[in-house]
C-alpha cells in the first residue's frame, strides 16, 4: 500500500516544513504494528516516510487510553512537529465502562 493510500494520510507536496523534523505517533498495537506485514508498513513508519520526517513511536500492543497519560512527557520531551493518537480500540474491546473511561480523562 502506498502512503497515498493510507486513510487519513493527507500529505501533499508543501510539507518541506516538515521534512527532518520529529514525529511522534501515541498509540496502542495499531500504531505498533501488531498486523503490520512489515516494520515499515506500518500506518506511522508510512506517514514518516511520505512527510520525511523522524518517527518517534510511543507504543504499545494492549494498551488502553490511561497508558497514554503518562506517556505525554515522552511526546512532550521529544519538540514533534506532529503527533498522532491512536487509542481506544482496548477500552472498546474490554467494554470499559464509560464512567470508569470519563474518569481516567479528567
Amino acid at each position: 500500500m502506498a502512503p497515498n493510500e493510507v486513510i487519513g494520510v493527507h500529505a501533499g507536496t508543501d510539507n518541506e516544513g516538515l521534512q527532518g523534523k520529529v514525529y511522534v505517533a501515541l498509540g496502542d498495537s495499531i500504531s505498533a504494528g501488531r498486523f503490520a506485514t512489515a516494520q515499515d508498513g506500518t500506518f506511522p513508519a508510512l506517514v514518516a516516510d511520505k512527510l520525511g520526517m523522524n518517527l518517534n513511536l510511543v507504543a504499545r500492543s494492549g494498551a488502553k487510553a490511561a497508558w497514554a497519560i503518562p506517556q505525554l512527557g515522552a511526546v512532550a520531551a521529544a519538540h514533534p512537529a506532529l503527533v498522532t493518537i491512536e487509542l481506544g480500540t482496548n477500552d472498546v474491546g474490554f467494554s470499559t465502562p464509560a464512567d470508569v473511561f470519563a474518569s481516567l480523562h479528567r
